[in-house]
């Protein structure tokens, strides 16, 4: 199990560290096309007003430039809601991981006290799951993950969250419910 554990995080830190990577370029490319945006810019002050033609091809320069610069901007926003995406959801379920789940217990408690409403957390824990693991392999221990994910979260209203804790653990966080019975 240890390895499994081991081998996720050793994925999710790749992951991390492409997301990493595809941001630094962006940002290199946003250097590159603000540097030629500034050269155009000084090619078309020192032009002449008699060299029309010269004048038309810095401007295409600058508007390609600046182009270039909006579609890098871009790809950094992206590459920044992938690394979010990354640091707060498990790689393997999609689910929220222990940081996002802290947030969201937080706020949830803080609403509760607020409103004066209540609130319930679920650990759950998957019984025998090192012996399936074990018998039949990490690909179906995978699967009876991802599989009890989406149940669990089939099962619960959008308002509530479902978190994987790592391993074979899982919590519910019901942000509102009812008095009990």
């Amino acid at each position: 199990w240890c390895h499994v554990t081991r081998k996720r995080h050793a994925v999710s830190m790749a992951q991390r560290e492409a997301a990493v990577s595809a941001r630094e370029r962006a940002v290199e490319q946003r250097e590159q096309a603000i540097q030629t945006i500034e050269d155009a810019a000084r090619a078309t002050t020192s032009l002449n007003a008699s060299k029309d033609e010269d004048l038309r091809e810095a401007n295409e320069m600058l508007v390609i430039a600046s182009v270039s610069a909006q579609v890098m901007a871009q790809n950094a926003e992206l590459a920044t809601a992938k690394m979010t995406y990354l640091a707060e959801h498990d790689p393997l379920t999609g689910l929220p991981n222990r940081s996002l789940l802290r947030d969201r217990l937080t706020q949830a408690l803080v609403c509760a006290q607020r409103y004066g409403r209540r609130g319930a957390l679920m650990f759950l824990d998957l019984d025998d799951f090192k012996q399936i693991n074990d018998s039949l392999g990490h690909f179906v221990g995978d699967a009876l993950l991802q599989s009890t994910a989406q149940r669990l979260q089939r099962n619960v209203r959008g308002s509530d969250t479902v978190g994987r804790q790592g391993g074979d653990e899982f919590v519910v966080l019901l942000s509102e419910i009812g008095a009990p019975n």
